[in-house]
């Protein structure tokens, strides 16, 4: 590999690094802003802020597009361990605790959440609404089933990406998105195809390496769309409130929102490639992005359901204390006790 190809590389990691760091915190600010009334509008920012949902699922499926996965197995069991067992490790331990203190979990609640099942009731609630209900306490845990169904989609699309000549490549892309939203447009009544559609699509521009290639004219258009987007957006609520219109267009431009965010990083690593390296390798945003993923599936166990701090405590001050000391500590002991479980694993 050539010094060249090796920065580029580097610019492509940096920027989806900051991405992931700053799609944590917006999940944290999503569910937090609520409760801060002296911000403006902080009863309709979370609504801005969980575009970083999008965020996360755009990033893994370019990531795993950049790569090619021989053995897929060995692959995605390796990816369980990371996603699916910190998950379950947590649903357990909060189960019991809210079986302790006297709390109503239902047995088939409780077995999806152990099996990191949860996310069926995301995808569709019509289909699985039936078998289980949420626990609120737990209740994001929902993207980590989400982004394991994207992952069995990986071997496909791979397959898909190796037969289709290269030439048309950018045109299939195309393509496929557009079918793929006409899809989730006509079974939305039944089930939420647009995060597998934005993974894949995710992938395939993974696949060409796309964001090595953003210039200031595509990054000036995408920032255009965004604004007409949100600008958008406020007046559909207005007019067209928890409509069918409004809730899919919500649904939609949240995507682009969230990919805009990792368009902006790989523009700047690109134009700036030591100011952007200096910050993705400086220590406080090493170790936000080593724990992101963990804060991310923890800290909603202090801000949602039966341990919520800001609904228990009356002080603002001291409930925001507690949630960001308890879901540190949390983090933490969860990474720790995920360490020590994939260790046992592996020797066997």
């Amino acid at each position: 590999m050539t010094q060249k190809s090796v920065i580029e590389q580097n610019k492509k990691n940096y920027a989806i690094s900051l991405s992931r760091v700053l799609g944590m915190v917006f999940i944290v600010l999503c569910h937090i802003v609520q409760y801060y009334s002296f911000i403006p509008g902080h009863s309709i920012l979370g609504q801005f802020f969980n575009c970083a949902v999008y965020l996360f699922i755009f990033v893994s499926g370019y990531l795993y597009g950049t790569k090619n996965i021989s053995d897929f197995k060995n692959w995605f069991a390796k990816r369980w361990i990371v996603v699916s067992m910190p998950a379950i490790i947590l649903s357990v331990g909060v189960i019991a605790v809210l079986l302790f203190i006297g709390e109503t979990v239902s047995v088939n609640s409780a077995i999806a959440y152990c099996i990191d099942a949860e996310g069926l009731l995301f995808i569709s609630g019509n289909i699985f609404g039936n078998l289980f209900d949420a626990i609120p306490s737990i209740d994001m845990l929902c993207f980590t089933t989400v982004i394991m169904i994207c992952y069995l989609m990986i071997p496909l699309l791979q397959k898909i990406s190796q037969r289709i000549n290269a030439d048309f490549f950018r045109r299939f892309i195309v393509l496929s998105v557009l079918i793929g939203f006409a899809v989730s447009l006509l079974l939305d009544k039944y089930i939420s195809l647009e995060y597998f559609v934005l993974f894949a699509f995710g992938y395939y521009l993974g696949r060409i390496k796309w964001l090595d290639s953003i210039n200031l004219q595509v990054f000036l258009i995408c920032t255009v769309v965004v604004v007409i987007l949100l600008i958008s957006r406020v007046v559909l609520q207005r007019y067209y409130d928890n409509t069918f219109i409004y809730l899919q267009f919500v649904a939609w431009s949240h995507q682009f929102v969230g990919v805009w965010f990792v368009i902006a990083f790989s523009f700047a690593s690109k134009k700036h490639y030591a100011l952007v390296q200096k910050i993705a390798e400086s220590y406080i945003i090493k170790l936000m992005d080593k724990y992101s993923y963990y804060v991310y599936i923890s800290h909603g166990i202090f801000c949602m359901g039966t341990f919520n701090v800001y609904e228990k405590m009356s002080s603002l001050f001291l409930a925001t204390a507690v949630f960001v000391v308890g879901t540190l500590v949390l983090s933490l002991m969860l990474k720790k006790t995920t360490d020590f479980l994939s260790n046992l694993m592996m020797k066997k």
